[in-house]
């Protein structure tokens, strides 16, 4: 796990599992996978994405993080962070 990384208005942390109906919330909204190459995100496909991301987090080294972005008030996931570590 990583220590969260904090601004006045956003907590960016590791993926838990509770985070799947937040993700999926958003997800499936035209307006967020219209412009990039992916299918419409069904519910099961952001389970499976989570649950990658849990197996990710165990990694050593970590070279995959697939983050949480929440709202630091209400603790409601917003967003994502995505960083990907290359050796080379």
């Amino acid at each position: 796990m990583i220590e969260p990384i904090e601004t006045d208005r956003l907590r960016i942390r590791d993926v838990v599992p509770a985070d799947c109906e937040a993700f999926f919330g958003y997800m499936k909204l035209e307006e967020y996978w219209r412009d990039v190459p992916i299918e419409p995100p069904t519910l099961p496909w952001v389970q499976s994405l989570v649950q990658r991301c849990l197996e990710d987090q165990t990694a050593n080294p970590r070279t995959n993080y697939f983050l949480a972005a929440a709202c630091k008030q209400s603790g409601t996931v917003i967003g994502e962070a995505i960083l990907r570590v290359e050796q080379g």
